[in-house]
């Protein structure tokens, strides 16, 4: 013989207690979530540091491609001595070759810092975009010109750093001296 099935007692759900969907009366609502702004700039300044690592190690490993060789200035230099390759693949005339690139450097933080894509486009070697680093910082970090790195009179690197950001370290940014003008090379 089969029964009929059971009705809960009145007051009293069939599956357990049923609570409101947001917790019990009374209590406050759940918090808002957290600002992610820090997370989103580490996020970028890793993205461009291993950027600019990947980079340099492409300029490092591969033959210069331009029709300038590694005894010209370049144009923005108003010295009449030219580079020379010392023994051991050091080039003299440091000072002036970091006096000529520095302000480009600069130029391009600045069109980063203002969102300007036509300057930061203006200063890259293959004109067709704002660069890599433009691309993943503009309107998010300001960039800062550090430290740079001579390879050649016509291959610099100039380490750009993130302001309010002193544990990050640089980013390798490659500048090129095409026909007497330094550019971004990405």
């Amino acid at each position: 013989m089969t029964y009929p099935p059971q009705q809960p007692p009145p007051g009293q759900y069939p599956y357990g207690p049923q609570q409101p969907p947001y917790g019990p009366p009374g209590w406050p609502p759940p918090p808002p979530p957290k600002n992610k702004t820090g997370l989103v700039v580490a996020l970028v300044a890793a993205a461009v540091l291993l950027i600019g690592g990947v980079v340099t190690v492409v300029l490092l490993t591969t033959g210069d491609s331009s029709n300038t060789t590694s005894r010209d200035l370049p144009a923005a230099q108003t010295t009449t001595s030219k580079p020379t390759k010392k023994p051991g693949g050091t080039v003299e005339n440091k000072a002036e070759l970091e006096a000529a690139v520095k302000p480009v450097a600069q130029q391009y933080a600045d069109a980063v810092i203002r969102q300007d894509s036509a300057a930061a486009q203006a200063l890259t070697c293959k004109k067709v975009d704002p660069g890599v680093m433009y691309e993943n910082l503009a309107g998010e970090a300001e960039p800062v010109v550090g430290k740079v790195t001579i390879y050649s009179s016509t291959r610099i690197t100039v380490d750009m750093g993130l302001k309010g950001v002193p544990e990050a370290r640089g980013v390798p940014l490659p500048f090129v001296n095409q026909n007497g003008t330094w550019c971004v090379e990405v």
